[in-house]
């Protein structure tokens, strides 16, 4: 038996216990649901994925993929460009945090 399967539910499973929780939000989300959130398409996500930049990303089988909430707001953070900064101190700070700024 393929330890795969059995990591995927219980990724599955700690997810949706953590969806379940009112008081705090997700700790993960899948695609369609950071897309709605930062107001990207879906589309564009995973053409990211597929060339390795955006958000960071956790997959936990061919097509099940998730987002840490605190991985995508260090990324959105890190992408923040600050008025008055150039360019180059943008990638500078992106560097910095370990991120690609594109």
């Amino acid at each position: 038996m393929s330890t795969r399967p059995k990591l995927r539910h219980t990724f599955q499973v700690l997810a949706e216990r953590v969806r379940r929780r009112s008081d705090r939000p997700p700790l993960l989300v899948r695609t369609r649901e950071l897309a709605r959130l930062v107001g990207i398409p879906a589309a564009t996500l995973r053409w990211w994925r597929h060339r390795l930049q955006g958000p960071p990303f956790i997959r936990t089988g061919p097509k099940s993929v998730w987002y840490s909430v605190l991985g995508v707001s260090r990324w959105l953070k890190a992408r923040t460009v600050r008025t008055g900064e150039t360019r180059k101190a943008a990638r500078a700070r992106a560097r910095q945090s370990n991120l690609k700024f594109g």
